[in-house]
């Protein structure tokens, strides 16, 4: 029996609901909706990306961002890699907070916005284990060590071109084992969608027609 993993529950849930919008974010003045199918796409590209970076199971990478689409793209991307997902709160501004996670964890990479970018520039000299830092946004400059999360996209769509399988068998080596609980809704749900502000409260908004939710169908505002 294959393991339940978030991997393969969101592969589940894009299959059975490819046209379905899974987010709302808003750019400019209007919302723009990213679909189950597109979401995959994205992930399995910076996954991959990821993966051709050097990222493997069992290795740690931090994600530190606001909510909005590239978030679950890349807390899914590490996923996918087979590696672990170190989540580090925006709000954290004390640095030898911040390097005692990342340095205690043993993060190989960040991925982190551009808005928090400084944080990790102000003490990566101190963290032996960190080789690369991933920015989700476009910086006006660049160190040596940070890459942007558009080229790293680019790099796996080349890796899935060659490597498409041994990508499939990374994915499904995560350990990111899911239990049976209150949170895994199977049937109809009553109040299934969900708003999701930038600090991650969610709250239910309206109907969502997946009977399986990996998340709640969330906005970024």
């Amino acid at each position: 029996m294959n393991p339940r993993t978030l991997p393969r529950l969101f592969e589940d849930a894009a299959r059975t609901y490819p046209k379905n919008i899974l987010i709302w974010e808003k750019r400019a003045d209007a919302y723009e909706g990213t679909t189950y199918s597109g979401m995959r796409t994205i992930v399995r590209e910076f996954a991959a990306g990821l993966i051709a970076l050097g990222l493997g199971k069992g290795d740690r990478a931090a994600l530190i961002s606001e909510g909005r689409n590239d978030w679950v793209m890349a807390e899914l991307g590490i996923f996918y890699a087979g590696a672990v997902d170190v989540p580090i709160s925006v709000k954290i501004e004390e640095t030898s907070d911040l390097k005692f996670r990342l340095a205690h964890s043993g993060c190989r990479m960040v991925i982190v916005s551009g808005n928090h970018v400084a944080k990790i520039r102000k003490i990566k000299n101190d963290l032996p284990d960190l080789e690369k830092t991933i920015v989700l946004d476009r910086l006006e400059s660049w160190a040596p060590d940070e890459i942007f999360a558009g080229d790293v996209r680019r790099t796996g769509a080349e890796y899935l071109e060659s490597h498409g399988a041994e990508f499939e068998t990374a994915g499904h080596r995560s350990r990111r084992r899911i239990r049976r609980t209150s949170a895994i809704h199977r049937g109809p749900r009553p109040t299934p969608r969900a708003s999701c502000s930038p600090t991650g409260t969610i709250r239910p908004t309206s109907n969502n027609p997946s009977p399986l939710c990996l998340s709640p169908t969330i906005s970024f505002r």
